[in-house]
Order: structure tokens, then C-alpha cells, then sequence
């Protein structure tokens, strides 16, 4: 059997799309290289959060991918034979190679948050993290986790706070 190239090169596309896929996790995802890894745990107040985005990874994956594609696209367009082939693959695996490596990066980048704390001992950080699990907002009390060269902030339970003011969640009734 004998199929197009184009229908081959679609094929090639939708199979590594749905290859990507996972399904959505309820809890928080920790990365491998934060399990078993002991971090020193204070407590802070938001002083400002404000949106970034946190470049995409470059992994190779985007860049051979492209390559191949583009490489077959090339020998397709150029009809499969002779010195035009060979000039179109080539041709077609750096372009190719150049796409995939940008729409890999720009396909795997993700909405972050940079976080400035004051923490309880008066010392002031900031911190740039996902915000898959929400934003933080000015005057939220939170656990900072400091350990191994990384930095993570959750919200603090309980609604309790170091000054005499409720925390920003708790909503007061001014009645």
C-alpha cells in the first residue's frame, strides 16, 4: 500500500499531538526532584504578585520532530527523485527544524506568577513560580518552603495572621 505523503505527514502530526496528552490531576503536581528532599518551612505575607510567563522548555524533541517532518515534506514536494529531492529535503529539515524547536518552546510555556514576601522575620524575598494552582494576592498569608536551591510558596492554613488584620480571603461583614 502506497499512501501520500501528505497523509502520512498528517498522520505524523496527530499521532504526536495526542502522544502529549495527559489527564488533569486534582492535587498539586510535584516534580520528581522535589520528593524526599527536606526544605526549612517560614511563614510570610504577600506584599505584591503580579503575572509572568515562564519560558518553554527546548527539549530537542520540537527540533528533531520539525526536522523530519519538514525533511519528508521536501522530498514529497520535490516529486521523491534526483538531485532536486535531496536539495528539498535538506531544505525542508532546517526549516522544519526551526519551526519545531519555536513551536515547541512556545507550546510548552506556562502562566507564572513573581511573588514578593515579606516573611516573618522581617527579611523580604521574591519568588517566580507556576501558577497552575492559582495566584497569590497582596496581603495573603503564606508557608515558604526554602531548601536544595528551590524556593516554594503555599497558602497558609487556618485564617489567624501576624498582624491585627484578617487574612485577604476572610471576608468581613461591615453590617
Amino acid at each position: 500500500m502506497n499512501l501520500p505523503p501528505v497523509r502520512v505527514m498528517l498522520a505524523s502530526m496527530i499521532c504526536g499531538t495526542f502522544a502529549g496528552c495527559t489527564m488533569p490531576s486534582s492535587t498539586p503536581l510535584v516534580p520528581q526532584a522535589h520528593v524526599g528532599v527536606a526544605a526549612e518551612l517560614t511563614t510570610g505575607r504577600v506584599i505584591s504578585s503580579e503575572p509572568v510567563t515562564i519560558e518553554g522548555d527546548n527539549s530537542g524533541i520540537g527540533t528533531y520532530g520539525g526536522a523530519g517532518l519538514g525533511g519528508a515534506g521536501g522530498v514529497a514536494a520535490a516529486g521523491g527523485g534526483g538531485i532536486e529531492s535531496i536539495v528539498a529535503s535538506a531544505a525542508g529539515a532546517v526549516a522544519g527544524s526551526v519551526i519545531g524547536k519555536a513551536v515547541e518552546e512556545r507550546v510548552t510555556r506556562e502562566e507564572g506568577q513573581r511573588v514578593t514576601i515579606e516573611l516573618s522575620n522581617g527579611k523580604v524575598i521574591e519568588v517566580v513560580q507556576s501558577a497552575k494552582d492559582g495566584y497569590f494576592h497582596e496581603g495573603d498569608r503564606v508557608n515558604v518552603a526554602m531548601g536544595d536551591g528551590v524556593t516554594r510558596v503555599s497558602m497558609a492554613g487556618g485564617i489567624d495572621s501576624y498582624e491585627d488584620r484578617p487574612p485577604a480571603w476572610y471576608e468581613v461583614d461591615d453590617r
